[in-house]
């Protein structure tokens, strides 16, 4: 990767946590694509997994428990629940929102070593998010980044990677490449 790729995705990454409570969220609806949907956010306890399934040109993400060690697709962490008006307290946060409910969760995603996952940038959308093939092209408001590093928050990335640390559930931080196809 160039420096100006690199510079690039740190842009991007940047713009993305400054946005991420704005940007990226979603509204659940009532489907279920994991073991038990959620509904509202008391739903799901803090720790716990859920996957996000958001489908081509659907407006509304569905979203249900899984597990957390699931191999085949991307889950989050549930992060924390504040009110809908609230900001979560990770900068790199996603948001989902639930139709007529007063609180929303914040999730944390949960990369793991060696995938690779189309992440949203400003302008995208919760639905955005999922795990790909590492020569994926990007599409619409995405990149694709490549996860090279997981430990916790305090982790420490290359100037080549881009760092997203969160601090709930628990301590997690990722060192991501952005992949050019």
């Amino acid at each position: 990767m160039t420096t100006q790729h690199t510079s690039t995705l740190v842009r991007r990454t940047a713009a993305v946590a400054a946005c991420a409570g704005l940007a990226l969220f979603g509204t659940a609806c009532h489907v279920s694509v994991g073991s038990t949907p959620i509904h509202k956010a008391s739903d799901i306890a803090a720790g716990e997994c859920l996957t996000i399934d958001g489908g081509i040109g659907k407006t509304k993400v569905d979203a249900s428990k899984s597990d957390c060690d699931t191999d085949g697709e991307l889950t989050f962490y549930a992060a924390e629940t504040v009110p809908t008006s609230g900001s979560c307290s990770g900068s790199n946060s996603a948001t989902l929102n639930f139709d007529k409910e007063a609180n929303k969760l914040c999730m944390t995603p949960n990369f793991a070593a060696a995938n690779c996952y189309q992440i949203p940038i400003p302008g995208g959308r919760l639905a955005d998010y999922r795990k790909v093939d590492c020569d994926a092209r990007a599409v619409g408001s995405t990149v694709i980044a490549q996860l090279e590093t997981r430990a916790g928050a305090n982790i420490a990335c290359t100037e080549e990677q881009t760092k997203w640390s969160f601090d709930k559930p628990e301590s997690i931080g990722y060192c991501l490449k952005e992949v050019v196809a």
